[in-house]
């Protein structure tokens, strides 16, 4: 499984996030922030990888602010794996 987890420094901000992206019909869930991020506001969006390209748009669109960065997780079985990645 992959997923991303995309941070802000706000709940105020993960949850417009979470809105635009339903309105551009991407699924997505709030999560713990990661303890790599070290930043936030212990809430995150987690959205699966296959939405990498909308949840770039929304970014550039929503004019966030608060965005701190996104990682990719990926987990199999009990492995899991963080990685930041740029968007």
């Amino acid at each position: 499984m992959r997923y991303l987890i995309v941070t802000f420094l706000t709940k105020t901000e993960v949850f417009s996030f979470l809105d635009y992206l339903a309105e551009a019909g991407v699924p997505a869930t709030t999560a713990a922030t990661p303890k790599e991020a070290g930043i936030g506001c212990g809430l995150a969006a987690k959205v699966d990888a296959r939405f990498l390209r909308e949840v770039d748009s929304v970014l550039k669109k929503g004019r966030f602010g608060g965005y701190r960065g996104s990682y990719l997780v990926h987990k199999e079985g009990a492995r899991v794996s963080k990685t930041r990645i740029s968007l």
